[in-house]
């Protein structure tokens, strides 16, 4: 076995080992999880698919989609319910983005430039918020979405070889993409539109043809299976308000902390995206080719997505970790040019020719590489090492079952705690989705919008407060009232009984 080889395997089985340890502990399933997971169990158990409302089956709200909701109905179906089961499908979409990322890098560059942008993609991360080895393993859209993403651009690479059969392959999996992540769509058009207009300009009528039915067909099929999916199960009423309060902040106080959440996380994708353009840019001139410009589309779609971040979104960590796995690819190639190649020997020497003052840009260039690889994977493991040591966690096993074999089977139980759902027997109520706008204004936006849920009209008989209802204080009305009395405690959540008058 050749040495490169051995390096793609000593990497994978890392990789591997990294997603499954801990599985159903790090990080704890949350909130976001709670709702695809809930309509997932409800489809396998009951045929609905959607959501329950005091034990009575609603429309559902804001699951992931199909894609993902039935992987992980299905997982529940084989072998079931369970945190284990349901994340083992997100460590399978993980461990095929991976392995279709490390194919394009291959198919963009070369084999050591794919393998290094998996190490750069789980390695030089530095918040394990934009790790694929923590989110990859919770069920949400993101890695699904980047796993179709980079799906479609390797059908598209191959189109010149039998045209309308790759590019159709290309066209579904795009579409599937769009429909999992909403914020996919608006950088995706701009990612077909440049190169589109690069070969129109260039008089390359063939490859302007083929981006233009990808972008449309992907465009037009996602609207197809939206609609064919909200016929077989219509979702609960659009939550008005909430993209402008997620992807259009211009308040200049948050602008200026997800500026240093950038500079903090992300230097190793913005150089990695800088270094690209500048080879972009050099390159120009020379004769148009079809996989150049499929390496530009993918750079305007990492550098578009990772600029909304920088300068219009509300700044969670976790919306940078798409620009951060696209971005893997310039990052390594970077990394490529800086170090010979990764010659670690060569690298080192050149590095410390700096300190005896023989600047050169190879020098510098290799100085450079030294700082960004090392400080990005101490960030890194001291990050995953919290996520495993510190913040490990499995209140929801004891809470669920708590509520399952200490509370009446009739008990109804109020909580915003949406990942409890899936693991409950009992019947529970929640705010309407809208809710979630109205807190959002309040808590980081410091308005004072209008609450008007009464919990009470439910008649819970329990109340569980966890992380999201105890950061936007959602129950602090009823809990300080003395309407509810504190029974059980745990790490993550706080059980309550309804103190009723006799």
């Amino acid at each position: 076995m050749s040495r490169f080889n051995c390096a793609l395997c000593v990497v994978g089985v890392l990789v591997i080992v990294g997603l499954v340890i801990h599985l159903d502990r790090v990080p704890s399933p949350w909130w976001d999880e709670g709702w695809t997971l809930s309509v997932a169990r409800n489809w396998m158990e009951l045929g609905h698919y959607g959501r329950l409302l005091a034990g009575v089956p609603v429309l559902r709200g804001q699951d992931y989609g199909f894609p993902i909701t039935g992987a992980v109905a299905l997982s529940f179906w084989a072998f079931g319910i369970g945190i284990d089961q349901a994340r083992v499908v997100a460590v399978v979409f993980t461990l095929g983005a991976l392995i279709l990322l490390y194919r394009l890098g291959r198919r963009l560059y070369s084999p050591s430039i794919g393998l290094a942008s998996i190490v750069v993609v789980v390695g030089l991360t530095n918040k394990a918020e934009i790790n694929p080895l923590y989110m990859g393993r919770q069920v949400l859209g993101e890695i699904p979405a980047l796993l179709f993403l980079l799906a479609g651009y390797h059908c598209f690479m191959s189109a010149e070889k039998r045209t309308w059969l790759f590019i159709a392959g290309a066209i579904c999996c795009w579409s599937l993409a769009l429909l999992l992540r909403i914020q996919a769509r608006p950088f995706f058009v701009v990612a077909m539109l440049v190169p589109l207009i690069v070969a129109m300009r260039q008089r390359e009528k063939r490859s302007a043809l083929w981006f233009a039915i990808g972008l449309v067909g992907s465009l037009v099929l996602y609207a197809l299976i939206f609609y064919l999916i909200e016929q077989f199960s219509p979702s609960e009423s659009v939550v008005s308000g909430l993209t402008p309060l997620l992807a259009l902040v211009v308040i200049p106080q948050i602008r200026f902390v997800v500026l240093t959440r950038a500079i903090e996380f992300g230097i190793p994708t913005c150089l990695g995206l800088c270094w690209a353009f500048w080879g972009l840019w050099k390159r120009r001139k020379l004769p148009y080719s079809f996989p150049k410009e499929v390496r530009l589309s993918l750079f305007v779609l990492a550098g578009s997505w990772f600029g909304w971040y920088v300068t219009l979104s509300i700044g969670w960590p976790r919306y940078m970790l798409p620009s951060v796995f696209l971005g893997s690819i310039f990052v390594a190639a970077m990394l490529s040019e800086w170090t010979n190649q990764f010659n670690i020997k060569w690298t080192i020497e050149h590095a410390a020719a700096v300190l005896k003052i023989r600047f050169s840009l190879q020098n510098l260039a290799a100085l450079a590489s030294v700082i960004v690889v090392v400080a990005s994977f101490a960030g890194t493991i001291k990050g995953l090492y919290a996520a495993h040591a510190l913040y490990a966690d499995d209140s929801i096993k004891e809470v669920t079952r708590f509520l399952n074999t200490q509370t009446p089977p009739d008990a109804m139980i109020e909580t915003y705690e949406s990942e409890l759902f899936f693991l409950l027997n009992r019947r529970y109520h929640y705010p309407p989705d809208q809710m979630v706008v109205e807190l959002l204004r309040y808590k980081i936006f410091g308005e004072k919008p209008r609450i008007d849920y009464d919990p009470m009209v439910a008649n819970p008989d329990y109340l569980v407060a966890g992380f999201q209802s105890t950061y936007w204080d959602l129950y602090d009305k009823q809990l300080n009232s003395g309407q509810f009395q504190l029974i059980q405690s745990y790490p993550k959540y706080r059980v309550y009984r309804r103190v009723r008058q006799n």
